[in-house]
Order: C-alpha cells, then structure tokens, then sequence
C-alpha cells in the first residue's frame, strides 16, 4: 500500500530482505542510526529536553525465537517505556537539540 507515496513491504518480503541484509550490518552501524533517527528520544523527562509533542510505540505481540522455533508472547508496558526513556544519561541544551534534523519545509 502507498502512505504519503511510502512503499510499505509485505511482512515476509521485509523478513527476508532482513535477513539477506543482516550479514552485512555491524552492531556499531546499527547504534549510529538508532542514535540518528530516535536521538531526541534520549532526552525524554530532561530539563533541556524540548516536550514531546507525542510518543507512539509499535510492538508485535508475540516474536518468532529462531532457535527454538516458537512463537513467544512480548508485551511492554508505559512505564517501562518511561523508565527506558528517562534512564539516558542527561545532556547539554546544545547537545540534546543537535540530535534532531527538523526539515526546514516544517518550520513555516
């Protein structure tokens, strides 16, 4: 389906996309685009943190255990959510702000 002319994958094309990838992808790689894409999160609760304007969390309900072939029940809760949040380590004004790329096309 077309979201804001996004292509969204069938779950299974995602999978194995994923999967053919994975190999190929350092752990490093994966904290620096974490970091890149959800920094302003790390300042959740913190004073030099801008406010939220809302936080949405999408999680399955139940993962697949490759090494054991069963499916498994996850569940997270807000309150873990908000613990894992304001568990960062506080940073500068400046340093918190520079996380984020705010497109100028939002700033009108």
């Amino acid at each position: 389906s077309d979201v804001f002319d996004h292509v969204v994958m069938h779950p299974e094309q995602s999978h194995d996309a994923f999967k053919e990838v994975m190999p190929s992808i350092t752990m490093e790689q994966v904290h620096v685009a974490a970091k890149w894409m959800l920094g302003f999160m790390g300042y959740y609760g913190k004073a030099t943190a801008p406010p939220p304007t809302a936080i949405v969390v999408c999680t399955p309900t139940q993962v697949y255990e490759e090494h054991t072939g069963q499916w498994k029940p996850f569940a997270i809760s807000e309150d873990e959510i908000v613990e894992l949040l304001v568990s960062v380590p506080d940073k500068s004004k400046e340093e918190a702000l520079s996380q984020v790329d705010v497109p100028t096309s939002l700033m009108k």
